[in-house]
């Protein structure tokens, strides 16, 4: 996610350490990949997200 942030607004990526779970010291094991479904908020209140990539560039525009 950071280094695609980083592209997105054009800062530089080499300044970037790449972690992985192993680096953090967690007692309570996580979900690898956990998902909230939002598809309620689009039915009922017509809700559309932005893209990861539209939010971003509207962040820091």
């Amino acid at each position: 996610m950071a280094l695609k942030i980083a592209t997105l607004i054009n800062l530089d990526t080499r300044l970037i350490i790449p972690v992985n779970e192993n680096n953090f010291n967690e007692t309570v094991k996580r979900a690898k990949k956990s998902i909230v479904s939002i598809e309620k908020a689009n039915t009922l209140l017509n809700y559309n997200p932005l893209s990861f990539d539209e939010g971003i560039k509207k962040c820091f525009s």
